[in-house]
């Protein structure tokens, strides 16, 4: 039986169309990730390998540092998403 961290990875990859065997460099597409909790690693994994600028947004710098840490096309933010004007700012990179 698949894990649940497999099954998130299937899911991505289908419903984004990766390519996720391979570490590309980037697309010129961005994603802006917000928290780093249990089912992220997948979730910034699959699209930074396809290409995909991922920047990955959590309240401690720390976390989103661990988080991104190894994976090609991400930067780690530190970002209070209950800040309107930060996140708008973030979402307008």
């Amino acid at each position: 039986m698949a894990s649940i961290v497999e099954k998130i990875q299937d899911t991505l990859q289908s419903a984004l169309n990766l390519n996720a065997t391979s570490s590309t460099p980037s697309t010129g597409k961005k994603a802006l990730l917000l928290g780093a909790g249990f089912v992220t690693k997948p979730t910034v994994e699959l699209p930074a390998k396809s290409g995909t600028e991922v920047t990955v947004a959590c309240r401690t710098l720390a976390s989103a540092q661990k988080l991104s840490s190894g994976i090609p096309n991400t930067k780690a933010i530190s970002l209070d998403v209950s800040d309107d004007a930060a996140l708008d700012a973030e979402m307008e990179k």
